[in-house]
């Protein structure tokens, strides 16, 4: 019997980020506490503690992670060259930004193809989506950094034959003490409704 293709195909595709991506470095993570939305008692549970990091934004300045001290937050991964999976996901935090302005939570993407986009690119990525320059940072550095900033997240990273990146389609919902409370899975259709509902009860 011939072992199945589906997976070599998909990872032939640029940029084909799935929620499998995710799985491996999660499971342990989701195993203990589930997904938040779930927990039973009406505080979302504490996951882990986000990763620090110092970077650039795409007005070219420096943004670390003491500057989110505070401040309820949302972000992903992505690269501004990505012609599949990253425009789904901007076009979804489109959505978060415009509906969750009464919260006032900050959004922030952080690109894993840094060597491609430097702040002048990533800022008209951002003008290109309407993104809301006083909430929402799009940050970059060396690839060392955001990878580790990935990883610190507990969500896979890695580059496949061709310079194609592969990477999680997950969107992290932290607090305002640096602490992961949520993970949310878009490909799942109420994702939207759960992460504005938890992000609300941070607030």
């Amino acid at each position: 019997m011939k072992r199945p293709t589906l997976i070599l195909t998909v990872l032939s595709i640029t940029c084909a980020a799935t929620a499998a991506t995710a799985i491996v470095t999660w499971q342990n993570h989701a195993a203990v506490a589930g997904n938040s939305s779930k927990a039973e008692s009406n505080e979302l549970p504490v996951l882990f503690d986000a990763p620090k990091f110092a970077l650039i934004d795409q007005d070219g300045k420096p943004f670390t992670s003491d500057q989110l001290t505070g401040k309820v937050w949302v972000c992903d991964f992505f690269f501004t060259s990505c012609g599949m999976i990253c425009p789904r996901l901007t076009a979804k935090l489109v959505d978060f930004q415009n509906r969750s302005k009464d919260l006032g939570t900050t959004i922030v993407s952080f690109s894993v193809d840094p060597d491609t986009d430097k702040p002048d690119v990533m800022k008209q990525y951002a003008e290109r989506f309407k993104a809301d320059p006083t909430r929402w940072r799009f940050l970059t550095g060396t690839k060392l950094q955001t990878w580790e900033v990935s990883k610190g997240m507990k969500l896979s990273v890695e580059e496949q034959p061709g310079s194609q990146v592969m990477h999680s389609n997950r969107f992290m919902l932290v607090d305002a003490n640096g602490k992961v409370r949520g993970t949310y899975d878009t490909d799942d259709a109420d994702f939207m409704d759960r992460l504005l509902a938890d992000a609300a009860r941070l607030k």
